[in-house]
């Protein structure tokens, strides 16, 4: 019994064929498309979810760090709110701020001269640490 070389051509060609159709490549971009289109907005929601989260933990660190210093130094250290964003730069550091707001900035600094103020002085006083200025637009932008 003789096969026929016609179906044996038929057979090597069916299985050397490699690759994907141009319907399957039209439907796998078709569930990739739905499928960032479902998770856009949930990413959104995750980077602003994460950029708070940073920034809560940065105050949190902040306020850590003025208890371990306090404790280490045997010193006074204060946590307070910086008076402009641009002060929390290292150029001219300064407390103040709106009441009940941080979101200018913070510094961190040990009292040497044994004063209880509530002022920064650069000449008396050791800046441990400064806290970036926080923003809406920081937090929220994507």
């Amino acid at each position: 019994m003789h096969k026929s070389p016609m179906r044996a051509i038929s057979r090597l060609n069916i299985a050397n064929q490699k690759g994907f159709t141009l319907i399957d490549t039209v439907i796998a971009m078709a569930i990739v498309a739905i499928l960032v289109m479902v998770a856009a907005p949930s990413w959104t929601q995750f980077v602003r979810n994460s950029r708070m989260t940073g920034a809560t933990n940065d105050f949190i660190g902040a306020i850590n760090l003025a208890r371990v210093e306090t404790i280490k130094r045997g010193a006074r250290v204060m946590l307070c709110r910086s008076n402009t964003s641009t002060a929390a730069a290292p150029a001219s550091p300064a407390c103040g701020g709106t009441a009940n707001t941080w979101s200018e900035g913070w510094l961190v600094y040990a009292i040497t001269n044994g004063d209880p103020k509530r002022v920064y002085a650069s000449a008396n006083d050791i800046l441990l640490d400064i806290g970036p200025a926080l923003t809406d637009t920081k937090i929220m932008s994507t």
